[in-house]
């Protein structure tokens, strides 16, 4: 299981929302032709990745990558873009990189060979940070639902703790 952060809360990915992210990179990176894709929480921590790196820190990226989203969501907002920018693209020599936000609360790097179409890239990439978007937000409702419970289950066995206690 893989932790990874969200604004209002820290969310803990199960194996299973963890295999359906890394299956959800693995078609991004098949259907784009892209070297590498990287998912990782929005302070830069990697989940998951999914192609070839190579001898890419895969942890230096995820966290520049990050750094990079912050410093430009701050420059939307100067610019009256109150919710920032959702894509950013650099285009390099050999490769491009391509950012996304998924939720604000999580990141996608998409690296990919200048021979790629940007297009295919927006296209295909669109479509995965919806489906990662639907993947969390199931995995946060299951476990807000799963805290409620515990929330209610320890109130009941407290209060029967207390009364036992106190000889109420």
């Amino acid at each position: 299981m893989e932790l990874a952060t969200r604004r209002e809360q820290q969310i803990m990915l199960s194996t299973e929302v963890f295999n359906q992210v890394s299956e959800a990179l693995r078609e991004l990176v098949a259907s784009t032709r892209a070297d590498f894709a990287i998912f990782t929480d929005a302070n830069g921590n990697p989940i998951t990745h999914a192609g070839k790196a190579g001898q890419i820190n895969l942890s230096s990226l995820s966290a520049l990558a990050a750094g990079d989203f912050a410093a430009t969501t701050e420059i939307a907002r100067l610019l009256g873009e109150r919710d920032g920018f959702k894509f950013l693209f650099q285009e390099g020599e050999h490769r491009n990189i391509y950012l996304c936000n998924v939720g604000f609360n999580f990141l996608l790097a998409i690296v990919f060979e200048k021979s790629v179409a940007l297009g295919l890239i927006r296209i295909f990439t669109n479509k995965s940070v919806e489906r990662l978007k639907q993947i969390l937000e199931k995995a946060a409702q299951a476990e807000n639902k799963a805290t409620e419970f515990l929330d209610v289950e320890f109130g009941a066995l407290l209060g029967k703790e207390f009364d036992k206690t106190f000889k109420l």
